[in-house]
């Protein structure tokens, strides 16, 4: 399993429910982005779940799109690039 709508609320302390729809949007798009980002597919390489870096990499990622400021985007965030860097298929 990799990380639910539910999850991600959590980590942003969201409980309210009428941004779910952009919240889930953010999420689907974290979760490519890593997914990408590794070369993997991350479901049939971790059959039995994501590893852990990779769970937070996702939540970090949604939480700076929810809210992080546009005018500073540079990328990847830093420490997204490193809990993912063990990961990262570079073959």
């Amino acid at each position: 399993m990799s990380v639910d709508l539910a999850d991600v609320k959590s980590f942003c302390q969201i409980d309210f429910t009428d941004r779910d729809v952009e919240i889930q949007g953010h999420l689907s798009a974290a979760l490519t982005f890593v997914a990408d980002y590794l070369r993997r597919d991350m479901d049939a390489d971790y059959p039995d779940g994501w590893p852990d870096p990779c769970k937070q990499s996702v939540r970090l990622l949604v939480w700076q799109w929810l809210f992080g400021k546009a005018e500073a985007d540079v990328g990847m965030p830093p420490t997204v690039k490193s809990l993912l860097a063990q990961y990262r298929d570079l073959s």
